[in-house]
């Protein structure tokens, strides 16, 4: 009989069997609903690293965790053994969960790795649009791409980590009151906010229509800034139209929030609970398919945590190993991880209780949780753990398993960006790859690096 895990370990982890056969692709698929409704995605990334052992059920066997330690290939189901502590709080969906190892993303050094865990390039160049908007573009909706951002208790909205297309960053709410307002704004009953959006309307017709103008004189840097800028305005205006249409649905679907989450005093993870049920409503309303969630960053202190004090807790200083108050720096990190966990389960919990089709939302969404730097505070992006949360209209082939693949340097390893363009082939974009290669790799004699994971396409 062929189980799952004995054809992932025959297949991806088998050494030097690293490509399907057609019957066993198919066997593989049949797991799989295509279903109706295309797939929406939502990122979530943090900083300070994922410690890759943290991720491994200690009820693992002997053989088992030799090779996690050894970081030598294979695959467990989940539903023999309990999650991780700090992730227990997803114990009834492990059905819908898989842990992958082995992953790497060299672009991601050092204190944070920003774009390059979205768009698999060297921070700082923006050459194509990050993995999260291309997904994105897949299924249009009003807002192409939401991203919400908590970094150094910045206000209003701000340059995003997504890229749009090449040279083109996103936006991003870098607070719950702007991103429940702007998001929300056409169906609200505020007088103020319905003024507000008329002079919006009015400043964007100006600014669009004296764009061209002022790009005359500038540089050609300064021209392709003001020409983002104006089809950036050109969109906005589309978009609002579209959204006046929307008002009864969306209406229906926004989040009730008390005032508390909108005030500048508010705690770092009430903001953060907030932005979950804004992602929420904003789904539910069709506003958005691709969501990008930017959970912290190293220089955003957190306070709210129901562990901690009401003294803050620096990222920097317990990523150094510094304790809080006491409390050793590995405990605190690990409050932090169980925070993001209860609101994954947040997400989980209300998608799959949403109608859609002849499911539920959820059946058509994933969910990632992943680091922005690769494997430790100081990053190397040799590993980069991804959790995947995901419903079973979503071509994903893995659930319910816990994957490590071939490690860094070892024949048939995979890169962050053969990941992203499995995601991509499997929902419609039959790119042939997404991301940079490895100059490393390839010295180690891994010169084929482009394609999706052969074993995950559906």
């Amino acid at each position: 009989m062929i189980t799952r895990r004995n054809f992932l370990q025959n297949s991806l982890f088998g050494a030097g069997a690293l490509a399907l056969s057609s019957s066993s692709q198919k066997l593989f698929a049949k797991s799989v609903n295509s279903g109706s409704t295309k797939t929406r995605f939502i990122f979530m990334t943090r900083s300070n690293g994922i410690r890759p052992h943290l991720l491994a059920p200690a009820s693992f066997s002997k053989g088992l965790m030799d090779k996690e330690n050894n970081k030598q290939p294979f695959s467990e189901s989940l539903d023999k053994h309990e999650l991780p502590k700090w992730m227990s709080v997803l114990e009834s969906h492990k059905s819908n969960l898989a842990i992958v190892q082995g992953l790497s993303n060299t672009f991601a050094r050092g204190h944070r790795g920003n774009i390059s865990c979205l768009g698999m390039f060297k921070d700082g160049t923006t050459p194509w649009a990050t993995i999260d908007v291309e997904l994105g573009k897949l299924n249009p909706s009003p807002f192409q791409h939401i991203e919400v951002l908590n970094a150094d208790n910045s206000r209003g909205i701000v340059n995003g980590m997504a890229v749009l297309e090449k040279g083109k960053r996103n936006f991003a709410y870098a607070d719950p009151l702007t991103a429940f307002s702007e998001l929300f704004k056409t169906a609200t009953k505020d007088k103020g906010i319905q003024s507000q959006l008329k002079a919006d309307a009015l400043v964007l017709d100006y600014l669009q229509q004296n764009t061209a103008g002022q790009a005359l004189a500038k540089s050609d840097t300064e021209i392709q800034k003001m020409n983002n800028f104006g089809s950036s305005i050109e969109d906005i205006n589309r978009r609002n139209k579209i959204l006046e249409g929307m008002s009864a649905q969306i209406s229906h679907n926004m989040p009730a929030l008390d005032s508390k989450y909108f005030q500048v005093g508010a705690t770092k993870a009430e903001r953060q609970n907030a932005y979950v049920e804004i992602v929420l409503g904003a789904l539910k309303a069709g506003l958005t398919n691709s969501v990008l969630f930017t959970l912290d960053t190293l220089n955003d202190p957190y306070t709210g945590l129901p562990e901690q004090d009401k003294a803050p807790i620096h990222l920097h200083d317990i990523g150094h190993g510094k304790p809080y108050l006491g409390t050793e720096a590995n405990k605190v990190r690990e409050w932090i991880r169980m925070h993001h966990m209860r609101m994954i389960n947040r997400l989980v919990e209300e998608l799959k209780k949403t109608p859609e089709d002849n499911g539920s939302m959820f059946d058509n969404t994933v969910i990632m949780y992943q680091p922005d730097g690769g494997e430790a505070h100081h990053g190397k992006g040799i590993e980069h753990p991804v959790v995947v949360l995901a419903g079973k209209n979503t071509k994903m082939n893995f659930l319910g398993q816990y994957i490590r693949i071939p490690y860094y340097g070892k024949q048939g390893h995979k890169t962050l960006g053969n990941w992203y363009t499995t995601l991509l082939n499997n929902h419609g974009n039959s790119s042939p790859h997404f991301g940079q290669e490895d100059l490393k790799l390839r010295g180690m004699g891994i010169s084929n690096q482009k394609g999706p994971i052969k074993e995950f396409l559906v």
